[in-house]
């Protein structure tokens, strides 16, 4: 089992920061081990910044996409292009801006 932690950041910018480092970590150590990376994608408005940042150039060219494998958690029912369909925000975000 693995271990839980805490961490504690100074605002959502720094989560976005934390979290974009673990993800570029877990993804290269799948990666190493030649597996697939599977990702969970949160809906709401809390991963948004999460999203962008990982779509961004400082962290695009540091993970392989071909291994990573998105899956939707959670989704509200609304049609796809929906303003608060969770598909919408992370095809806007992340999937769009990776091509």
């Amino acid at each position: 089992m693995t271990a839980c932690r805490v961490v504690v950041v100074k605002d959502t910018a720094a989560l976005a920061h934390a979290a974009a480092e673990l993800f570029v970590k877990l993804a290269a150590q799948t990666a190493s081990a030649r597996r697939p990376f599977h990702v969970l994608l949160a809906g709401g408005r809390t991963p948004k910044a999460l999203y962008a940042l990982l779509a961004s150039g400082a962290y695009r060219s540091r993970v392989d996409w071909d291994r990573v494998a998105f899956f939707f958690g959670d989704e509200r029912a609304v049609p796809p292009d929906h303003p608060q369909s969770n598909y919408r925000m992370a095809n806007e975000v992340l999937f769009r801006p990776l091509g």
